[in-house]
């Protein structure tokens, strides 16, 4: 398992663009499967509750930091954690062009958790498609054509 692909070349897409405004964006966290959710989920236990996860938590998640075991879009491959600094400030602006969204409900609490926007209208560009396109037509000498965003 891993990243939805459409959330993969969303991500690709918006790490591109930061990367060409001069920004170096880090994924620090993407998918995870129930036993790294529950790891999540005690290390957010011992930081927010100061206490070990207890089953309540791991059946319930914890309001605000984490889902429960088997309901985080983590677990379905539709959920990324960003790395803090200059550039998630860039990809938290410029998030909705690529059709990826961070939840109000988490501003405070978990400021770098995105997610696939599956209500944005595309198509996003796989940034590797583009790469290979200029690449074809630098070989060919013909000039390369873009998908329009």
């Amino acid at each position: 398992m891993g990243l939805l692909d459409e959330f993969d070349t969303r991500l690709r897409a918006l790490g591109t663009a930061a990367r060409e405004a001069g920004y170096d964006p880090r994924i620090v966290d993407g998918y995870r499967g129930p036993g790294d959710q529950a790891k999540a989920i005690n290390s957010v236990a011992q930081r927010v509750l100061g206490r070990p996860a207890s089953f309540v938590d791991f059946a319930r998640g914890i309001p605000g930091y984490a889902a429960p075991v088997g309901g985080s879009r983590h677990e379905t491959g539709q959920a990324a954690d960003w790395g803090t600094g200059p550039a998630l400030d860039w990809v938290r602006q410029n998030a909705a062009r690529y059709g990826v969204k961070f939840p109000q409900g988490l501003a405070k609490t978990d400021p770098v958790h995105s997610e696939l926007d599956q209500n944005a209208m595309g198509p996003f560009q796989d940034p590797r498609d583009r790469d290979n396109l200029q690449a074809a037509a630098f070989e060919t000498n013909q000039p390369a054509t873009r998908m329009a965003l």
